[in-house]
């Protein structure tokens, strides 16, 4: 190989691992250099990698540094334990779920886990959903004087002196109406969570002596029968000073008296058309706290069941009155929605519906730039999951042509079962596949109402009644008529047996 002799080294041929031949000393030194082999221990020490960890198949809950929450929620998770502890939580379920759960820890019984309590229906309307851990950080940080926590923090107990005595009766809920209120908090949704119930009575200035809370009984979202420590007076449930801002209290006999009072204004004006609201509001607390947390117990009504009472007798009789053009059909529904998603989606593009229109009109000055249209108000939604239909029962006629004006204007199809918004459908896209809303009328609505009737008097929903001994007549009647105005012509009659 022919080396020039201006460079110091030769260039090495790749795949060699001898030195080349050399006519001078450097040239030789410098081949050797390039062939040499470098010990382990003069190499450069290279970053060590650290392993990574696995990332676990669950991902871990959201926790703090300390053991502390916030303080409200605390509060109303101790005190929605309280009411499952409490004489009333106990006597009303089947003594078996309490027998279950209980253990023996360091010699001491009656000790239930507290990872056995989540799966209590009393549970489960709290939001946020409570977990082992914040129930031990909650019991940790807001003590109980009605609880007792075990040495390791993870088991739970009704403390000792207060247990029920041998001595007394058993069964006292029966006897509780003394000491019942009524409530309508200014909030729609606060009675679905006891805790909270118990904690904003607490921090009102209601006398001490009626606490703590025993047990709240809801019989919807918007209003509960409270039952307290003791009797409550009339005086004390009529002053507003002493209860919760904007809330409407009274006792149980007091409610009890208004609503058989307003039972017979309506037996006195039979032939007054009015329209039926389903479920009837206060006929039975079939959504109860009780009923939430003990399903397999039958439902006890609110009010003693009378055969003769008025009310009954009334419902029994009674001729089902309803409006003509309040159903709404909807297809391409997502076959995953809810209907609390569908319900979501209709306000919602009747309220955009609205806006659009609204700031349509104020560009030719015919409405004020910040009214909107009036809100949709759905009553009820008739779906079954897994199916892409449903029937909408609106409030009123207008409520139904907004619905169907909204969604022809629109466009929205559902992407998925949570989806609250909807994406625009374009015209070139050539799919007919948004939400569609069309009026049931004319035989169909006919019949679809005799299928509403039909499980109201003892279908297989929650509310069953009674079924009439006579034919059931359905009074259809045009949108808008409350009163007879064609005349004295008596109303259209559809009869039918069942």
């Amino acid at each position: 190989m022919h080396v020039d002799s201006s460079s110091s080294c030769p260039t090495r041929l790749y795949g060699t691992r001898t030195a080349p031949k050399s006519n001078t000393i450097e040239e030789h030194q410098c081949a050797l250099q390039r062939v040499m082999f470098v010990p382990r221990q003069l190499q450069k020490k290279a970053l060590r990698q650290q392993p990574k960890e696995p990332a676990p198949l669950v991902p871990p809950e959201k926790s703090t540094k300390d053991d502390h929450i916030d303080p409200t929620l605390a509060k109303e998770m101790v005190m929605t334990l309280e009411i499952l502890f409490s004489d009333y939580g106990i006597e009303s379920g089947p003594p078996e779920w309490f027998s279950a759960r209980m253990r023996s820890v360091e010699g001491e019984s009656d000790f239930i886990h507290l990872s056995a309590l989540l799966d209590c229906p009393l549970l489960a309307e709290m939001k946020p959903k409570p977990s082992q851990m914040t129930f031990r950080k909650a019991l940790t940080q807001y003590p109980s004087d009605f609880l007792q926590l075990s040495k390791d923090k993870y088991y739970i107990r009704r403390r000792h002196e207060h247990l029920p005595s041998p001595k007394s009766p058993v069964g006292h809920q029966k006897g509780s109406d003394d000491s019942t209120i009524y409530i309508e908090p200014h909030v729609t949704g606060i009675t679905l969570n006891p805790g909270r119930v118990a904690r904003m009575l607490s921090q009102s200035a209601m006398p001490r002596k009626y606490l703590p809370v025993q047990f709240v009984e809801a019989g919807d979202t918007a209003w509960a029968f409270v039952i307290l420590s003791t009797a409550v007076s009339h005086e004390d449930a009529g002053n507003q000073e002493l209860w919760p801002r904007d809330w409407i209290v009274m006792t149980k006999h007091e409610w009890r008296r208004r609503d058989e009072e307003y039972q017979q204004l309506r037996r006195r004006r039979p032939t007054l058309s009015t329209r039926t609201r389903l479920p009837e509001r206060h006929d039975r607390a079939s959504g109860s706290s009780a009923q939430q947390m003990w399903p397999d117990r039958p439902s006890a009504p609110t009010v003693p069941a009378d055969p003769a009472s008025a009310r009954e007798d009334y419902q029994r009789n009674e001729a089902a009155d309803y409006e003509f053009g309040l159903i709404v059909y909807l297809t391409n529904l997502h076959p995953l929605t809810t209907k609390e998603t569908i319900t979501s989606f209709i306000t919602r593009q009747a309220d955009r519906y609205n806006r659009k229109k609204s700031s349509s009109k104020a560009k030719g000055n015919l409405v004020p730039k910040d009214e909107d249209g009036p809100p949709v108000n759905i009553n009820y939604v008739d779906y079954q999951k897994g199916l892409t239909t449903a029937y909408l029962r609106l409030r009123k006629v207008q409520d139904s042509e907004l619905v169907v004006s909204a969604l022809k204007k629109r466009k929205r199809r559902m992407q998925d079962g949570n989806d609250k918004k909807g994406k625009k459908v374009t015209a070139d896209s050539g799919k007919n596949d948004w939400v569609q809303a069309t009026n049931v009328g004319g035989n169909e609505e006919r019949i679809y109402w005799e299928k509403v009737l039909a499980a109201k008097w003892g279908g297989g929903g929650k509310t069953k009644r009674k079924r009439p001994s006579q034919p059931v007549t359905l009074d259809v009647r045009p949108s808008g008529e409350r009163e007879q105005t064609n005349g004295g012509k008596p109303p259209k009659k559809i009869k039918f047996s069942d």
